[in-house]
């Protein structure tokens, strides 16, 4: 979820172009039953996550857990549940218009069109995380750009549960 709303009147440029992420997390923790119904409760779920956690309050105690447990090779994300519980991210950043961002003022050569990036991709560091799907946003083509993750090694498994189901 885009922190900027909760962070710009202070610490980020209100109206005003900065290039940096500036995306939290929520959670959302549902047991199996709550996974097998509707749809739409657990978008209604995700969405008050989002809402809870979306304020300045939230964002700054959860950022300072991520700071506190920094490591070597980055920060690590902070997971709230049983260590037996399988996490599955999701994410839509259409929202945050990655996809549509000026860089017109960054341009090597002089142009009188916008100038739009060409591709937008999260980068995971430290830890690989656990299984994902991402919606990275909308272009300027009106094309959607879809990206998703999972460990290695795992995919026989998969083909085996949607063969059983089938």
């Amino acid at each position: 979820m885009s922190a900027r709303r909760a962070l710009e009147q202070d610490l980020l440029p209100p109206g005003r172009l900065y290039v940096s992420s500036c995306l939290s997390f929520t959670s959302v923790l549902k047991t199996k039953e709550g996974v097998e119904q509707a749809l739409c409760l657990l978008a209604g779920d995700i969405r008050r996550g989002i809402n809870r956690h979306g304020t300045r309050e939230q964002i700054e105690a959860f950022q300072g857990m991520v700071r506190a447990n920094a490591w070597p090779l980055g920060p690590v994300l902070i997971f709230f549940g049983k260590s037996s519980m399988h996490h599955i991210g999701c994410s839509n950043w259409t929202k945050v218009r990655t996809s549509m961002t000026d860089f017109l003022a960054a341009a090597v050569t002089r142009r009188d069109t916008p100038l739009f990036p060409s591709f937008v991709s999260q980068i995971q560091t430290g830890i690989p995380y656990p299984d994902g799907f991402l919606i990275t946003g909308q272009d300027s083509h009106g094309n959607y750009w879809l990206e998703g993750y999972r460990p290695g090694g795992l995919w026989a498994h998969i083909e085996k549960l949607l063969k059983a189901d089938a």
